[in-house]
């Protein structure tokens, strides 16, 4: 249940707020809820941390000496500094991407685990390729081939593969060993035309299209390497031409990238336009055809290996606005596809708590942007700061869009900078501001309300079990004085 104050609420009767929670948790029975399966956080987690720490402070006083409960989480990226505008996003490993996602596999959390083949569907296909013939890692391959047969013809699915693998394992095996050491030359140099030769006549012999698909991206890259890119581009032209007679068109759009950057390598601008072309208005089609996932990779690459003078589908914008609009950004038909693409890698990255990636896409998606769409942009690129634990810079952010003419934006700026101060360590101030900006709102529906509501109500909650607990070992005074 969400916490809605009151236009009487303020600071003063959060304790008497408090204290009817309690007699509610002891009468009731309450449980406090404890951060779900991929839940979005606000500012509830430092609060978090300030509750354990506050509770280890208690034990110490009435028992014996113990080990110092561990500071609350804090999000890093790769040890680096993060500067606005220059956030770079280091691919996740097949090892990563495993142990993350049997993690979920053993907890049962199965929509976080579906979530998370989706959002890294390249690397979870080459996991299946590094691991199809590993009896150890069978739990693990048979997800990820369901997972990724979803909306894919059963003749070139990956379950139906791993079916053709159990029943041909002998071949299985030399293709899955023949691919490794092919992997392994091409990473050191030049694979022989002997190991390509191998590589291509197991590949026939297992004669399934998906087989067929990686065996020739692989020797297409062997040319591409060897900038032979008339060879390159024959071999992904068979790939693309296998992928669409079998109908698995988004594996299609993605090898006809791969073809439009071949031809830009050897300077074939009129034949890249038309590869590109075909890669992103596919991806269009299908998206308009039904409900699809939105890689956010496939149009990371799209961007980048667009050729020069070469214009976006124009059903772009109404294709993927739905995937932008949570930005709170007013998008349309006639929207800036660029405006409407980088909105939606954000979105996509912000939803998996992957916050450097999201303060990417949404400054990027600014830099085309105008009116109060900059204004929900910037109060995003705060939230990705503070989420990263800049929370001055992410402050300073806010100012703009705290001073907007638009209640909507002037709003959501006032409630984003209580959950800036919650999560700098500022309790009393930012549940002061996360509660005046929800009755300044009134009915009045804004972008990342129900986050803010989300965050008012963690932190009640909280607050509540550090009441509930320091009552129980009888060390009320152990309460943080704004709670008393």
């Amino acid at each position: 249940m969400i916490i809605r104050p009151k236009k009487s609420t303020s600071v003063e009767c959060h304790s008497a707020l408090l204290v009817s929670m309690m007699v509610l948790g002891l009468t009731w029975g309450c449980s406090i809820p404890n951060k779900g399966d991929g839940q979005v956080g606000g500012g509830g987690e430092n609060f978090e941390g300030l509750v354990e720490n506050h509770k280890a402070a208690v034990l110490e006083a009435v028992e014996e000496p113990r080990v110092q409960n561990p500071p609350a989480k804090t999000i890093r990226f790769d040890g680096r500094e993060t500067v606005l505008g220059t956030a770079e996003v280091a691919p996740v490993s097949t090892a990563q991407f495993c142990s993350e996602l049997q993690a979920f596999l053993d907890q049962q959390k199965l929509f976080s685990a579906s979530r998370f083949v989706d959002a890294h569907v390249d690397v979870a296909e080459q996991a299946f390729w590094e691991r199809c013939v590993d009896d150890s890692s069978a739990e693990l391959i048979s997800f990820i081939s369901e997972q990724l047969s979803q909306g894919v013809p059963p003749a070139i699915s990956l379950s139906r593969l791993q079916l053709t693998f159990k029943t041909e394992e002998a071949q299985a095996i030399a293709y899955h060993q023949s691919r490794t050491d092919f992997i392994a030359q091409l990473q050191s140099g030049n694979p022989s035309e002997e190991a390509a030769q191998q590589l291509r006549n197991i590949a026939q012999s297992l004669d399934h299209p998906l087989v067929m698909l990686d065996a020739l991206r692989l020797l297409g890259l062997r040319e591409l390497v060897n900038e032979r890119f008339g060879w390159a581009e024959s071999l992904l032209l068979q790939a693309a031409q296998i992928a669409e007679e079998h109908e698995d068109n988004e594996r299609a759009n993605r090898i006809w990238l791969m073809v439009a950057k071949t031809c830009l390598h050897s300077e074939r601008q009129a034949d890249a336009m038309n590869a590109w072309g075909k890669a992103t208005q596919g991806r269009v089609n299908l998206h308009l055809e039904g409900s699809r996932r939105f890689d956010s990779q496939f149009w990371i690459r799209a961007i980048e290996q667009r050729p020069s003078e070469t214009k976006w589908p124009s059903a772009l914008p109404r294709a993927f606005a739905k995937f932008g609009r949570t930005t709170g950004c007013e998008l349309s038909a006639t929207s800036s596809p660029e405006l409407v693409l980088w909105g939606a890698v954000g979105s996509a990255h912000y939803e998996r708590l992957e916050f450097q990636a999201a303060l990417l896409g949404f400054k990027k998606a600014e830099s085309f942007a105008t009116g109060d769409d900059v204004m929900w942009l910037r109060i995003l690129q705060s939230k990705c700061l503070a989420s990263l634990g800049q929370t001055a810079a992410a402050a300073a952010l806010l100012s703009g869009p705290a001073a907007s003419e638009n209640v909507s934006v002037a709003i959501a700026a006032k409630a984003a900078m209580g959950s800036v101060k919650l999560q700098s360590g500022a309790f009393q101030q930012g549940i002061q501001i996360l509660s005046s900006a929800l009755n300044d709102s009134g009915e009045t529906q804004w972008n990342g309300r129900s986050h803010a509501e989300a965050d008012y109500s963690r932190i009640i909650h909280q607050a509540c079990e550090l009441v509930v607990f320091c009552w129980w070992r009888g060390r009320e005074h152990c309460c943080p004085s704004f709670w008393r």
